[in-house]
């Protein structure tokens, strides 16, 4: 799926996505959708983990996430391979990424040092990106 460039939000500097109720969705749609948010500097999102797993991640790089996005948050992490390789996409792209601040890490206590460590271990485009957990 690609999205009509007509539909683009130019002035939108900031987006907040929740998704508190539906966790059957295919989380690939939020890295489409940003192809319309072409001067996006912040995301942030709160997503429940689908069961699903998500679709193949897009192949073209939407244009926010290469040049203008300096701040991603995550607002609730557990930790499995689909969280895991969104983030992986957000850093590998994100060519002036500040900071990727991650909250809420819901895993078993034994695991959360080899999940932060994975974490902070992910290749990143971004020389200046920094990663917080909280």
């Amino acid at each position: 799926m690609t999205l009509d460039p007509v539909l683009a939000f130019n002035n939108l500097v900031k987006l907040e996505f929740r998704n508190y109720y539906n966790d059957d969705w295919q989380g690939v749609w939020i890295l489409e959708f940003l192809h319309c948010t072409p001067n996006l500097k912040t995301l942030i999102l709160d997503l429940a983990s689908t069961s699903e797993g998500f679709r193949s991640l897009p192949k073209t790089i939407s244009l926010c996430l290469l040049c203008h996005i300096k701040e991603i948050e995550i607002e609730y992490f557990e930790g499995d391979e689909h969280q895991f390789e969104m983030v992986s996409y957000f850093l590998e792209h994100a060519s002036v990424l500040e900071k990727l601040v991650i909250r809420n890490i819901d895993v078993r206590e034994e695991e959360l040092s080899s999940v932060v460590e994975k974490l902070f271990g992910l290749p990143k485009k971004s020389k200046k990106c920094e990663i917080v957990t909280a």
